[in-house]
């Protein structure tokens, strides 16, 4: 495909362009080397059409990340802030846990 074909592909949803961002990230975490992990994750996020809608679901992201591994909620909102450093979702800890908390109630 060149450049200009690419071009004229219709632009995805929010909804498609998160579930690619789930599908990268969990790819990542199945076992792809470190080089491969850290070039697409910095790609990936910064690609991404950043809405607050977007930046939420991705500090969420992080923070169930690092609950589901086993961490404590206090040390997975840390966590999350430091992963996300950098790119316009990043923020201190207290703004981890708010997002994370509204997320959650939305999804049940």
């Amino acid at each position: 495909m060149t450049k200009r074909q690419w071009k004229r592909l219709p632009q995805p949803t929010e909804d498609e362009l998160w579930d690619l961002f789930q599908y990268l990230m969990e790819s990542i975490e199945r076992g792809k080397p470190p080089e491969w992990t850290r070039q697409h994750r910095a790609t990936c996020l910064k690609i991404l059409p950043w809405s607050r809608k977007l930046i939420r679901r991705a500090r969420w992201f992080y923070v169930r990340q690092a609950i589901d591994r086993g961490m404590v909620p206090k040390s997975a909102y840390h966590y999350a802030a430091n992963l996300l450093k950098g790119t316009p979702a990043e923020c201190s800890p207290d703004m981890m846990k708010k997002d994370y908390n509204a997320v959650e109630k939305t999804i049940g």
